[in-house]
């Protein structure tokens, strides 16, 4: 005779909801339902639903936040899938292994990225517009204010989450939802550097003559940082825009100026200012974005390097979490030159 034991109460609860949750009919980032409601269903007291939480969150299958309730953790590998929205300005070729990292992370996540590039030169509200008949359950979103209107997007993505990455530049209000590059943490490290290895006068090389509001902010308080550290170089501003529209201004500022080192907002802002200045190829320099402009051999400088991947997850493990913003150290990768003479060209 074979003596087959009854379940526990707990067991019973736990093989209940972990079965709704493989089969997809919780998915991930859905809220369970409260405590009250799953003592009715299943006919059980408080202690016995807290007691089902605790091994479902062991085996990774919820995550609990006080205020909040109990999720289906994102990581979790349902039957279903959960089909995420990413919109952004930038196009493949602005930085290397920007969306690569995304098709593992989403993999991993069971996650479906629909990718739209949206930009000023394109019908763009009808790009989101399509891709909302989509209904997707959730939407990153990494745009610059220079190609949308901002203001109305998010009436379009109402009421689904929107989690910002990478960039915000809503003004002044922040995103609720975001996972941020820490920009201003970057800019005050890498002047610091500049300054520990005893150059005076920086030249700081940003996109567009006037910035955007997120980096504005990052520059008035990236100054204000250094002078409360008692880091006082010089620091001279231009923008890729005039080296394109005003290269005479940047010549005769490299002249008067006389840099000992360039920090630019990208590799790319310090490759061309190289092309119109070929002597700064000689003095101290800090990118951003570490691409293939920074390994260029006999050319290297130091670049920050950002970890998409780590963004990407964070964007979509947002979604089963409250709304908060989180911001991402980038790393700076040193590639320094011996200081000599010899590096240094003069200015003509």
């Amino acid at each position: 005779i074979a003596i087959i034991d009854k379940p526990t109460h707990t067991q019973r609860v736990v093989d209940a909801l972990e079965a709704d949750i493989r089969s997809g009919g919780l998915r991930s980032g859905m809220k369970l339902l409260p405590r009250r409601k799953l003592c009715e269903r299943f006919e059980v007291s408080a202690a016995i639903i807290d007691s089902a939480y605790r091994i479902l969150e062991q085996k990774g299958l919820v995550v609990r936040h006080r205020g909040s309730g109990v999720m289906v953790s994102p990581k979790v590998l349902t039957s279903g899938s959960m089909l995420v929205g990413i919109v952004s300005s930038m196009s493949r070729g602005d930085i290397e292994d920007y969306f690569e990292p995304l098709l593992g992370v989403a993999a991993d996540s069971r996650v479906v990225p629909a990718i739209v590039h949206c930009s000023k030169d394109k019908d763009w509200r009808r790009t989101l517009l399509d891709l909302m008949a989509r209904k997707p359950d959730a939407l990153i979103v990494d745009v610059e204010a220079r190609h949308l209107p901002l203001e109305g997007l998010e009436d379009l993505f109402s009421p689904t989450p929107v989690c910002y990455a990478n960039r915000w530049e809503w003004h002044p209000d922040r995103p609720e939802r975001a996972v941020l590059v820490d920009y201003q943490a970057a800019w005050v490290e890498g002047i610091k550097k500049l300054w520990m290895r005893g150059s005076d006068r920086i030249l700081q090389v940003i996109q567009h003559r006037k910035p955007q509001p997120y980096l504005a902010e990052y520059l008035d308080t990236t100054d204000a940082e250094l002078e409360q550290a008692g880091i006082r170089p010089r620091i001279e501003r231009i923008a890729v825009e005039q080296i394109h529209e005003d290269p005479d201004s940047v010549r005769r500022l490299m002249t008067t100026f006389k840099p000992a080192a360039v920090i630019g907002q990208s590799d790319f802002a310090l490759i061309q200012l190289e092309s119109l200045c070929p002597e700064t190829a000689g003095l101290d320099r800090i990118g951003f974005f570490d691409t293939h402009h920074a390994r260029r051999e006999g050319r290297e400088f130091s670049s920050f390097h950002i970890d998409f991947a780590q963004i990407w997850q964070q964007a979509i493990d947002s979604f089963a979490s409250p709304a908060r913003v989180e911001k991402i150290r980038p790393t700076l990768v040193r590639r320094w030159k011996p200081r000599t003479e010899k590096d240094v060209l003069p200015f003509n």
